[in-house]
């Protein structure tokens, strides 16, 4: 990720009210995927999967206030 890229990410979630993360793809690491599901714990974003990665990040964690 660029930082371009890492700066437009940071603005969408700052101006997003209810942001939700779709996985996609099928070349998901384990390693990959634990990153993932920490990142968006940590910032407390929901995740939704699409067919391919069912099973990536797992929905296993309470949602939590939209307070980031």
């Amino acid at each position: 990720m660029t930082t371009a890229d890492s700066n437009a990410l940071a603005a969408a979630l700052a101006a997003s009210s209810e942001p939700l993360f779709v996985t996609g793809g099928n070349d998901w690491t384990q390693k990959g995927a634990d990153q993932l599901t920490a990142w968006l714990e940590k910032h407390h974003i929901p995740a939704a999967a699409e067919w391919r990665t069912q099973g990536t990040v797992p929905f296993t964690t309470l949602p939590k206030s939209n307070s980031r």
